[in-house]
């Protein structure tokens, strides 16, 4: 197929490959050195989508108060003010000379991107304040069609109808009825996610498509847009309706490195959600025992996608686990920070849940560019429940009771990759989420030599 631009809109597209042409090419006000990576969808070499027709989300504010408060809380907003983001745009942009400079931008502004105020180079200070408004309402209400389930897909239109999931005649605009916005796959058009090489980065689409959600007919709307009962627009002719999404999209994120705010409870309660712990000891042993086994299962609760999912390689979730005995010393731990707030490299006992990037030279890398395979995923599945054991040497001569406590912890980012990012006071802000967390007490059963 032809990519066939005409007065501003997007009229069809195919992306040769898996994620288009991706060509060298010489960009306006660039330098010679510097090589564009275009792909005819979502990173064009000229502007496929022109500003002039574009409104900012104030506009759409007005009349859609709730929407746009919402989507002021949400991450959507903040997909190009947030200072990790930046922080990792930025350091791509001098390590390759702007060649990769809209790749994350595709998602982060489709709005930006395809309308070329993000080139080779760019500087987020001078971008427009459209491009900065990040995932905004033009960029998913303008959708006419999601082209392929990763990397920018959707077809925009910003020069049309405003589209939904649904006609409806309106009485301001008309809403143009997309089938896509009621479907997973138009999620997936921006968080799954494939490196130029070709490597699965993001995949929480992927992944639902063989989940129990899946197979129940549960989208991702079902659970990060919830419906709510209110009115679309304050007009005295529209009734109040019961099918209002909630456009906050909660998810992982409780901005500990981001001032903008947040309905902190509600994510907090959402990911709390997500996990269960069972914890399996004895509930005596005997007073000669050398070794406690401790095992604990951990359960996903969530039926759409793995826990975690989305940028696994640098989120953190893992298991705490803490053994004391009556005295209050501790027998055995893992899962505990450094005083930096790092998880401790000479843990031998520590369970993490998540994946791993390698590079060019077998390494461990938290830059997602610089990965050419996947090395380790220990991610859970849709509802899977998987056990952890440990086996915690006992003292002689101990006496009881012993107490165990577990935890299962979450946080966005691993305090030392924001540290190496220069982003030192959002790495002491982080802070550790609990999931879940369980205690047992086990008797010791002293039995008397004859």
């Amino acid at each position: 197929m032809v990519l066939v631009i005409a007065g501003g809109i997007l009229f069809s597209g195919c992306a040769a490959g898996p994620f288009g042409n991706f060509l060298s090419q010489e960009d306006k006000g660039q330098s010679l050195e510097q090589e564009d990576t275009v792909d005819a969808l979502s990173m064009p070499l000229d502007p496929t989508v022109d500003l002039s027709y574009v409104r900012g989300a104030a506009y759409c504010g007005e009349c859609h108060l709730q929407h746009y408060k919402d989507w002021k809380q949400s991450r959507h907003s903040h997909a190009m003010k947030d200072v990790v983001f930046r922080a990792f745009v930025e350091e791509m942009q001098a390590e390759h000379n702007g060649a990769k400079d809209r790749f994350c931008t595709q998602c982060h502004s489709a709005i930006g991107t395809r309308s070329r105020d993000i080139v080779p180079g760019f500087s987020f200070e001078e971008l427009s304040s459209y491009t900065l408004e990040g995932a905004t309402c033009e960029g998913c209400h303008r959708v006419v069609g999601v082209e392929r389930p990763f990397n920018s897909g959707h077809l925009l239109d910003v020069t049309g109808d405003v589209r939904g999931p649904r006609d409806f005649e309106g009485i301001v605009h008309p809403i143009q009825g997309v089938d896509e916005f009621r479907q997973a796959v138009f999620c997936a058009g921006c968080h799954d996610v494939r490196g130029q090489s070709g490597l699965k980065l993001e995949s929480p689409y992927e992944e639902w498509l063989d989940s129990p959600s899946a197979a129940r007919s549960q989208t991702c709307q079902d659970c990060h847009m919830p419906l709510y009962e209110g009115r679309i627009a304050p007009y005295p002719n529209l009734t109040t309706r019961k099918d209002l999404h909630s456009h906050r999209f909660v998810g992982i994120d409780v901005l500990d490195h981001d001032p903008a705010p947040k309905t902190r409870d509600e994510t907090e309660a959402f990911l709390r959600s997500s996990a269960r712990l069972t914890l399996i000891v004895p509930a005596v042993v005997a007073s000669g025992t050398d070794e406690l086994p401790v095992e604990v299962e951990v359960t996903n609760l969530i039926s759409g996608h793995r826990l975690p999912t989305g940028s696994t390689f640098f989120r953190q979730l893992w298991l705490s686990l803490e053994v004391r005995d009556v005295l209050g010393n501790v027998l055995f731990t893992t899962g505990d920070q450094t005083e930096e707030g790092d998880l401790r490299t000479d843990d031998n006992g520590l369970v993490i849940f998540g994946t791993q990037l390698v590079d060019s030279e077998g390494e461990r890398t938290f830059r997602p560019w610089r990965a050419i395979s996947e090395s380790i995923d220990t991610t859970l599945a849709p509802e899977e429940t998987r056990k952890v054991q440990w086996l915690v040497p006992l003292p002689l001569g101990m006496t009881g009771p012993l107490y165990v406590q577990g935890s299962l912890n979450f946080r966005a980012f691993p305090p030392k990759l924001l540290r190496s990012l220069n982003l030192y006071d959002e790495a002491r802000k982080l802070s550790i989420l609990e999931l879940a967390s369980v205690e047992a007490e086990v008797w010791v059963d002293i039995v008397d030599e004859l």
